[in-house]
């Protein structure tokens, strides 16, 4: 071949290598298994009718219209990559903080509720004990519950155990009662009443 022969690919510059190919474009049809004439016919789509990767069947726009697990995202309409999402990750920020919250169900808190109809200040006070000499847990909490006498025979030796009246519903305010072992067992097995809910 003579040193002035081109790449007979469209738009290629190149000296030609082999089989009328530059180096790059011979090295692309022996990947794919493909004669060369490949290279010369124009990538159609076959669904709309417009231009398309060599390597793809179909153009962007229509590959990802017939699968809905890449579907646009429902805010900015930015091509999501995560199966199964709805929306990008800014979006789906901006949602989460513009979606409105419940208030915990402590009176008088207005924090945000994060588990069990608590903040989570008073989340941390109900689920962890009060450690030595910090200080007194906020009335109304599972923690402050534990720390009053039985209130059925009034023991208050031990740390009461904080028993839910609605074993459904939460550790809240009108929920809780405080009972002492024996009294909790007794109530489990329907020896003894459950006593009214305890509220500071």
């Amino acid at each position: 071949m003579g040193a002035s022969e081109l790449c007979y690919v469209i738009e290629c510059l190149e000296g030609v290598h082999s089989k009328g190919l530059c180096i790059k474009h011979y090295r692309r049809a022996y990947k794919l298994s493909k004669p060369v004439e490949f290279l010369h016919k124009p990538a159609i789509c076959p669904d709309c009718g417009g231009p398309r990767n060599i390597k793809s069947a179909r153009c962007r726009a229509c590959f990802y219209a017939l699968n809905p697990k890449h579907a646009p995202c429902i805010g900015c309409g930015t091509r999501l990559r995560r199966k199964g999402s709805i929306r990008c990750r800014p979006c789906f920020f901006a949602w989460k903080r513009a979606v409105t919250k419940k208030a915990c169900s402590i009176d008088g808190c207005q924090l945000p509720h994060r588990a069990k109809g608590l903040c989570q200040k008073h989340y941390k006070l109900a689920r962890y004990r009060r450690p030595r000499g910090a200080r007194r847990a906020d009335v109304g909490t599972k923690a402050w519950v534990s720390d009053q006498p039985c209130q059925l025979c009034g023991y208050n030796k031990l740390r009461s155990h904080v028993h839910r009246l609605n074993s459904k519903l939460p550790y809240a305010v009108g929920n809780m009662t405080a009972v002492c072992a024996r009294c909790h067992e007794e109530i489990h097995r329907g020896i003894a009443a459950q006593p009214e809910p305890i509220r500071g």
